[in-house]
């Protein structure tokens, strides 16, 4: 089995999570069909931190996701190809107790292309003030993307270089 990963792309989905209220990480073994996640997602999604721990089917995840949002979140999980993903949906607990979330990760591949693992961090935005900076890391992840894929590596780190200084605008402003 192979797995490849980028470094660059790593940073830019740890940034991406910027100032927003950080709930928590995860990590979708998908051939297990176990999701292992730390005590903050469990909490988030209303399940028992320790049973969330030791790794619960992902079904008890996408169950409690909007049943607007569920089928879009299912196919975009499913689909998606190796590298960073970025993801905002709803999550309803129980009736009139719903939070949107938005979860910033990387899935990786087998040296087929088949996703093995999902990782990432989860964060509450329900009561969060939008700031500037999320917005540039947002554009600036998505140039970072088209320039990996361009065969121009001075422009891959100047845009790397641009997330490192959003990176540090975030750090300063906490």
């Amino acid at each position: 089995m192979v797995v490849r990963s980028n470094e660059g792309e790593n940073l830019s989905a740890s940034l991406a999570i910027g100032r927003q209220q950080l709930s928590g990480f995860y990590v979708w073994d998908v051939g297990s069909d176990l999701v292992f996640s730390c005590e903050g997602t469990a909490k988030l999604f209303g399940l028992e931190p320790s049973a969330a721990h030791r790794g619960l089917p992902v079904s008890s995840f996408f169950d409690l996701i909007h049943p607007d949002d569920r089928e879009r979140m299912r196919e975009a999980t499913l689909a998606g190809t190796e590298g960073v993903f970025r993801y905002q949906y709803r999550i309803v607990r129980a009736p009139d107790d719903g939070v949107t979330v938005r979860t910033v990760g990387c899935r990786f591949a087998d040296g087929r292309g088949s996703p093995i693992r999902h990782v990432g961090t989860i964060a509450a935005l329900d009561g969060v003030s939008a700031d500037v900076t999320i917005d540039i890391i947002d554009h600036c992840l998505a140039a970072y993307e088209l320039a990996q894929g361009s065969g121009k590596p001075m422009m891959q780190y100047l845009i790397g270089m641009a997330l490192l200084e959003a990176g540090f605008d975030v750090a300063r402003s906490r």
